[in-house]
């Protein structure tokens, strides 16, 4: 099981990676307002996964002297990190997703999402200068790979042509016809 941990209401820059250690050694830090626990093996210290999102939540909400954050957060926990950080990015409060459940939870979102400053794969936007053609090249970085974000663009704009709007959309295309059309970007982000 994976929980997320976001937050948009830092006052002072504090580390959330260093607030989520306290709960999980393994923690991935995909944005600064975003962190990915894996709470497998937790149970010994904390009760059940549900029991530790409950607690992160609670002491999310305790001043920073007694280890909190001093700011409210979405925590969502999820059997894959990806439903994870989409459901704390676009649910408030704290979400459970069970395994398996994760496209009755997360498909009425918008494709758009997939791909929007809001998305938890757009880990981070950097710019970067070709120094052959001295282009300014947008990339969108989703951990192991990235993708360019004007071909970002254009796999939106075809899956609006096709008259795909949600998640749930996306999710019932045929992997083979999605990677026919849209090549393996397009296989990739399914999967997420």
């Amino acid at each position: 099981m994976f929980a997320c941990i976001y937050t948009q209401n830092f006052v002072d820059r504090v580390s959330l990676s260093d607030f989520a250690y306290a709960f999980s050694p393994l923690v991935e830090e995909t944005a600064v307002d975003t962190v990915v626990l894996d709470v497998e093996g937790c149970e010994l210290l904390f009760g059940s996964a549900y029991e530790l999102v409950n607690e992160i939540g609670r002491r999310a909400i305790q001043p920073k002297t007694s280890g909190g954050l001093d700011c409210k957060v979405n925590v969502a926990l999820a059997g894959n990190p990806d439903a994870a950080i989409h459901a704390a990015k676009f649910f408030k409060g704290i979400t459970f997703i069970s395994p398996g459940e994760e496209l009755n939870c997360l498909g009425a979102l918008p494709i758009e999402a997939l791909l929007s400053p809001k998305s938890n794969l757009q880990y981070s936007t950097s710019a970067k200068l070709n120094s052959h053609s001295g282009i300014d090249e947008r990339t969108l970085d989703f951990g192991l790979w990235t993708l360019d974000e004007k071909r970002g663009q254009e796999i939106l704009a075809t899956l609006r042509l096709w008259g795909i709007h949600t998640f749930h959309d996306f999710a019932t295309l045929p992997t083979a016809g999605i990677s026919e059309r849209l090549g393996q970007a397009g296989v990739k982000l399914i999967v997420i």
